[in-house]
């Protein structure tokens, strides 16, 4: 923004300058906080698209490992399920520590 001095200057050289200024900086204005609106509900609705993602692999993978072991392979369905279980807790963790970190910048 420019000091009073040159919105005065602006003024006498061009009618109504410092209100044009003035306006088109509130529009600025008004025109970052819409975006950044945007921007936080965006993230929202996409953390949430995550999570539920995370639910339906986690639950299929669970299943699928817990199928395995009921029909005779332990082994292969431990893998699977606790592999899974490992996964999306390292996951989690690992965002949450990201999460922490842009926190703190």
């Amino acid at each position: 923004m420019p000091d009073a001095e040159t919105l005065i200057r602006y003024d006498s050289v061009i009618p109504e300058g410092a209100d044009r200024i003035m306006k088109m900086a509130e529009n600025q204005q008004n025109h970052r906080i819409s975006i950044e609106s945007n921007l936080v509900s965006s993230q929202s609705s996409q953390s949430k698209l995550g999570q539920v993602f995370g639910l339906i692999i986690g639950l299929a993978g669970i299943g699928c490992g817990t199928y395995l072991a009921s029909i005779g392979q332990d082994v292969v369905g431990g893998i699977i399920a606790g592999g899974t279980v490992v996964n999306l807790v390292s996951v989690f963790v690992l965002g949450k520590k990201s999460q922490k970190k842009n926190s703190e910048d």
